[in-house]
């Protein structure tokens, strides 16, 4: 009896003690678990912050950026406002164009001159180009992602005589005619790439339908509708992580 009451002890010190060591080893396993995800949130918290800090830089950029535009242009003497919120550089119809032309004035061509001037020694510190100007200093980092030339104009209809057949046509007639003086005043312009190589510049027309004041009762209302506005996108940053797993799934 002696005997078997020992034996029985010894089977349930050894399953005591294995249950003992179990546990152990799912706690160790749970801490390793914990320690990993507490890494992971750690990198993911350093990598969001990393994120917000260049998204901040790019905006600094981009004013930087409008900023030397606006003082460059209004030293010769060239009427422009800014919205600095969406990273819009902005002249008003009358110093380009005639009412109801698409044609550039001789005051517009010479606005323009200076404008394109203005661009030559500005963008290239913060688009793709083998040189930059001296001027650049320090750009915060941020990148062009592509600059659209966009045309609009008041509600009234266009002239009957008029060669395009709506304000949605005569926009775009001049967002073009705005572009190709601009790089024919300077033409390394037209190299200015993003930074997948793409050109970064576009243009667009939109007519009245993006009017500034939508109840135009005075000629004051219509005059600040009618505009040529170069809207500055810059480059989104990216997570790194992002970046890795791409080039991870993109076939070579």
């Amino acid at each position: 009896m002696t005997e078997d009451s020992d034996i029985l002890e010894d089977r349930e010190e050894s399953y005591f003690v294995s249950m003992t060591d179990l546990m152990i080893g799912m706690v160790f396993i749970f801490v390793i678990i914990l320690m990993s995800f507490a890494l992971s949130l750690k990198e993911a918290e350093r990598s969001n912050r990393q994120t917000v800090e260049q998204v901040a830089n790019v905006d600094i950029a981009r004013g930087d950026m409008l900023e030397r535009l606006r003082l460059y242009l209004i030293q010769r003497g060239v009427a422009v406002e800014v919205a600095w919120e969406h990273g819009v550089l902005r002249l008003p119809e009358e110093v380009l164009f005639g009412s109801g032309r698409a044609e550039l004035s001789p005051e517009g061509l010479a606005n323009l001159a200076a404008l394109a001037n203005g661009l030559r020694a500005v963008l290239p510190c913060y688009a793709g180009l083998a040189w930059q100007p001296e001027t650049c200093g320090q750009t915060y980092g941020g990148r062009l992602e592509a600059v659209l030339i966009e045309g609009h104009t008041d509600s009234d209809p266009v002239s009957p005589a008029a060669w395009f057949r709506s304000n949605l046509g005569l926009s775009a007639f001049r967002a073009i005619n705005t572009l190709d003086r601009i790089i024919a005043v300077e033409p390394v312009l037209a190299q200015l790439a993003n930074d997948r190589g793409e050109p970064i510049f576009g243009v667009g027309g939109y007519g009245e339908t993006r009017r500034r004041v939508m109840d135009e009762r005075t000629d004051a209302d219509k005059r600040a509708n009618r505009r040529i506005d170069l809207r500055f996108l810059m480059a989104t940053p990216r997570p790194a992580e992002l970046d890795r797993v791409e080039r991870q799934i993109t076939p070579r």
